[in-house]
């Protein structure tokens, strides 16, 4: 498809300018060259595929035009967006702006191109100058390298008039509009195609390798049995030998004595030599004839082709991109931790550390170094003890006999030569110095059972501060809701084991104290009763069922003052059922006694009356939610009641149903009252059903029904006003 060349230097070459700015005098922050080129394309809000910032050349409407066109305003975009272009000339050429002609947007694409080209060999030209560069003249060289190669490729804008360009993204991340290459691999003819590479586009056709330019035009030709993408301006290319060729096919002589070759970034390169040895080489290898490392065993990239590791007779050090060795070469193994700037070393199965300027800053003494965990330290053993590294400062503790982890609050137990254990934090700072006989692990709340000797046991904060005095024999763990058992033996007790427990809270205030008078002990729960009140069990006198306590979820209020065996759901009428002793009572919110525990049973009770049974005649009656008897106890069972009846029965077949005034809607001599929706359903001795409504009134077998109950009001009439008889 036709569409505009976008990008090529406003994302590539320009961010090779910044990149290569950043060893100059000036102080102005740039962004990098991923950033700018992401800042082209992603963070810019007034870029929206060049919509909005288009300006038009009369005259130029190809595709190619449109190219050159976006190209023009991409620069202008990308100097107002991330940094005055006066800054990037200033940098880049060590001058001041105006000592550079500034291409601008009003100028062609031909004078464009070239105000850029002068910009860089300006720069390149005073670098050449060094006799000998340091790594970062030689990172900013590398950079205006590329920036050429890209420029190179860019050329073949100038006198196009058309093209198919399409938004790939090359092998450095750059976002850029370039001919689509992918679209080669469906022609048989093509094997190997890579991504672009400083400007230029590794393809293989026929089995053999050229290169192609940003309009797709062949720029290197097909000829070479192996090759490795554009870097820095040239690249390395096999046919019977080894050599470099440059964007505009010319080829360098060949490389002596390279049997291998990989191109790595920033013009250099890895070879492995005819007699086995390995080295890293410079774009000028075919002239200097001298690697840049010399020759070692093995030379692998160790970070961003910044540095190198070389090993010789099975030992490895690092080496920059100067070829200066930046450790000895003297480690059976050299890695990065994984914390940036520090490394670890091996010798002969010890280790030791090495800081961001390689410096040694522990030899290998040390039989582990762990990784650095969230908190920036490192744990070292060394024989039989152990010492904390911090990442920080690259500080080691003293040597311990043991220690923990260090736990999500940065703080770690550590045990010294004494069997004392104390607490340190990440900076290796004492919390707590080692003088407890045994610390927990931190809890979710940041607390820790700690004993300073046998009886003495408490709880500690991560700040050494002491939460549960230590005069307890042990302390439980913690519930979910943050309570805690304290376990303590008290003299001259007239109990048999002499064992108290107090229940505390995490700040370390007592929810529910010691019991003096009957010895109780105490459990902490994670279950919730009503889903607003925490169970605490309590073992009374040594008993093997527990009774229960309830604390508020909330506010940790003790809400019960007594344990009871039972505890119902708090109802509607704000009360909780409790037994004790096996009698039934209720009690408020606040733990109050509405009803004190004197009933041998207590259901729950439904529109405003609780069935309760007598104590001492077994029988039933109601009471309301003050505690007054509203229905004498005179069944032998009673249902709830509902819409103001209720099932009860005086006996065997003796059923019956009563108002909430113990009016007896229907008399209890039936076999049976089945409940059912909106009415009741009677049965007989004989096997008769009658119907009643839920105002007690009869719908079916009336007649009868109505017999049976006139019959039982008579007879409890006349046992009303029946005389009482003494007798003689």
């Amino acid at each position: 498809m036709n569409v505009p060349f976008l990008a090529i230097l406003s994302a590539s070459l320009w961010a090779s300018a910044v990149e290569a700015q950043t060893t100059s005098a000036s102080s102005v922050p740039v962004a990098s060259s991923k950033e700018a080129a992401r800042a082209r394309f992603s963070d810019n809000p007034n870029n929206k595929g060049g919509e909005k910032t288009q300006e038009k050349i009369v005259g130029d409407e190809t595709g190619a035009g449109r190219a050159r066109q976006q190209l023009m305003v991409d620069f202008n975009m990308y100097r107002d967006y991330t940094i005055t272009i006066d800054t990037i000339i200033s940098n880049v050429t060590s001058k001041g702006a105006s000592d550079v002609d500034m291409p601008s947007k009003e100028q062609g694409f031909g004078d464009y191109v070239a105000k850029i080209d002068k910009i860089l060999r300006r720069k390149l030209s005073k670098l050449d100058n060094f006799k000998a560069l340091n790594s970062q003249q030689i990172t900013e060289k590398n950079a205006l390298m590329r920036g050429l190669s890209i420029l190179k490729s860019a050329q073949c804008l100038v006198s196009k008039t058309d093209g198919s360009f399409d938004k790939v993204v090359d092998a450095d991340g750059y976002e850029i509009m370039a001919y689509p290459v992918d679209s080669l691999k469906q022609n048989s003819r093509y094997g190997f195609v890579d991504k672009y590479k400083n400007g230029f586009v590794r393809v293989q056709k026929d089995q053999v390798f050229g290169f192609l330019n940003y309009c797709g035009e062949e720029v290197v030709q097909y000829q070479y049995e192996r090759a490795e993408p554009f870097n820095q301006g040239k690249a390395l290319v096999k046919k019977s030998d080894w050599f470099f060729v440059d964007a505009a096919g010319n080829e360098s002589n060949a490389l002596e004595g390279v049997a291998e070759a990989k191109s790595l970034s920033g013009g250099l390169s890895w070879v492995k030599m005819s007699n086995g040895k390995s080295a890293i080489i410079t774009n000028n290898y075919d002239e200097s004839k001298q690697s840049l490392s010399g020759l070692y065993d093995a030379v692998e990239p160790f970070f961003k082709h910044e540095i190198f590791k070389v090993s010789r007779n099975g030992k490895s050090g690092l080496m920059d991109i100067t070829g200066a060795l930046l450790t000895e070469v003297i480690y059976d193994r050299i890695e990065p931790t994984n914390f940036k700037g520090v490394y670890k070393v091996e010798v002969n199965k010890k280790f030791g550390i090495l800081d961001s300027t390689f410096k040694v800053v522990y030899k290998p003494v040390f039989d582990e170094i762990t990784a650095f965990n969230e908190s920036g330290v490192a744990r070292c053993k060394e024989g039989m003890n152990y010492r904390f590294l911090t990442q920080k400062t690259l500080k080691a503790s003293r040597s311990y006999d043991f220690v923990s982890d260090f736990n999500a609050y940065g703080v770690a137990t550590v045990t010294d030569e004494m069997k004392k254990i104390g607490v340190i934090d990440a900076d290796l700072n004492v919390i707590v110095p080692p003088s407890y006989l045994w610390i927990g692990n931190f809890n979710q709340f940041g607390l820790a059972n700690a004993c300073h000797s046998e009886g003495h046991c408490g709880v500690i904060k991560t700040d050494g501060s002491i939460v549960v005095p230590m005069e307890f024999e042990e302390v439980s763990a913690f519930n979910k809701f943050g309570m805690a058992v304290a376990k303590e033996a008290l003299k001259d007790c007239k109990t048999p084991d002499c064992k108290f427990y107090t229940v505390y809270d995490q700040k370390g205030k007592v929810l529910i104290p010691k019991a003096l008078d009957v010895p109780t002990r105490y459990e902490v729960t994670d279950s919730l009763h009503n889903d607003a009140h925490i169970i605490v069990m309590a073992y009374q006198n040594g008993a093997a069922r527990p009774r229960f306590h309830l604390l508020d979820r909330k506010s940790f209020k003790q809400i019960t003052k007594t344990p009871y065996e039972t505890i119902s759901p708090f109802d509607v009428n704000g009360l909780f059922r409790v037994e004790k002793n096996g009698l039934w009572g209720l009690i408020d919110i606040d733990g109050k006694d509405v009803v004190k525990c004197q009933y041998g049973d207590m259901r729950m009770g439904t529109e405003g009356y609780y069935p309760v049974r007598n104590a001492e005649t077994g029988l039933y009656g109601f009471i309301d939610k003050k505690g007054k008897v509203q229905i004498p106890f005179e069944y032998e069972d009673v249902k709830y009641f509902r819409n103001g009846h209720c099932v009860v029965t005086k006996g065997k077949e003796e059923w019956g149903l009563i108002s909430k005034f113990n009016a007896k809607i229907v008399p209890c001599v039936f076999k049976a009252v089945i409940v059912k929706e909106n009415r009741y359903e009677l049965k007989d001795a004989e096997g008769n059903s009658y119907t009643i409504n839920d105002k007690g009134d009869c719908e079916q077998h009336c007649a009868k029904f109505e017999t049976i109950r006139k019959t039982a009001n008579l007879k409890a009439a006349n046992l009303q006003t029946a005389p009482t008889v003494k007798k003689k």
